[in-house]
């Protein structure tokens, strides 16, 4: 018997590249007409901006108060005009324009905090809330309602390798179950993230692709529709109103699916656990319940 376990602790409908494509005819002109010097981020108390790096013998270089006496200084010039010159700790190698939507962070030629943080901005702008992190996936919240965790989607992540499609939540279902199956070991998916980073969402997401696109036995009464009856009345009975998110899960649960040899599903087990036991009987201020 084999046991694929989800355990909940806490848009890409077209197909991408598996590198980064090379730089085409139209970015060239771009990148020739800026100031010469290497692209870089300047980190500072409110994020990161976009900068170029002067050249040494550059005449430029303005005095700074945000420099001390004995840290190694580099002048920049912001991508708004304005000049600096900064602590050299502060400056983190930018990568070109053809990384800003990488599929995956460790084809990135500079990794660093901020061109992490840069890319997943950029994907984010493109409805695209999925990026590999070497082995990892790292789901950016959506807030919103996307149609790309409908059961043509499913179909086309069913049986597919993790190279012929772009990152999703299905294509880390999909490749437990492969594990599972050829390795004929259990597999264990681990959802991790602050409140409201959409953890129980997506682990429903993985739980309708297996009880959808696996084969089950004539016993097996797991359906899409049960599960989601199932996420419902936990979500019912262990949510709360926080201050971070409407609609928080409270509680820890360990679900799993249940095969034979053949890799058909044949049942399955939920088990939950309270952790915030003091929110039964009171609640800080400003949440609700």
């Amino acid at each position: 018997e084999l046991r694929l376990t989800v355990v909940s602790v806490l848009s890409e409908l077209t197909k991408g590249n598996e590198s980064p494509p090379s730089s085409s005819r139209h970015e060239e002109p771009e990148e020739a007409a800026k100031p010469e010097g290497e692209r870089v981020w300047l980190v500072h108390k409110d994020g990161f901006s976009g900068a170029t790096l002067l050249p040494k013998s550059s005449e430029h270089r303005p005095r700074s108060t945000f420099v001390a006496p004995w840290a190694q200084a580099c002048s920049i010039q912001l991508d708004s005009g304005e000049t600096l010159t900064v602590d050299e700790n502060d400056v983190e190698k930018a990568n070109p324009k053809r990384y800003d939507c990488a599929e995956d962070f460790t084809l990135l030629r500079h990794l660093n905090e901020s061109s992490v943080l840069h890319t997943l901005r950029q994907r984010y702008g493109s409805s695209l809330v999925h990026t590999y992190a070497g082995l990892h996936l790292v789901v950016v919240n959506p807030m919103k309602p996307l149609n790309i965790y409908s059961k043509r989607v499913m179909e086309r992540f069913h049986s597919a390798r993790r190279s012929e499609m772009p990152p999703h939540i299905f294509a880390t279902a999909e490749i437990a179950y492969h594990k599972l199956r050829i390795n004929r070991a259990e597999q264990s998916i681990i959802p991790m993230g602050i409140s409201g980073s959409g953890k129980t969402v997506n682990v429903t997401h993985m739980l309708r692709y297996l009880s959808t696109m696996v084969s089950k036995s004539k016993n097996c009464a797991i359906t899409p529709e049960r599960v989601e009856a199932m996420q419902t009345v936990m979500k019912a009975f262990g949510s709360a109103t926080s201050v971070i998110h409407d609609n928080a899960t409270r509680y820890t649960s360990l679900t799993s699916f249940e095969f034979d040899t053949a890799g058909m599903l044949v049942g399955g087990t939920v088990q939950t656990f309270l952790l915030e036991r003091s929110r039964a009987a009171r609640h800080q201020e400003c949440e609700l319940s």
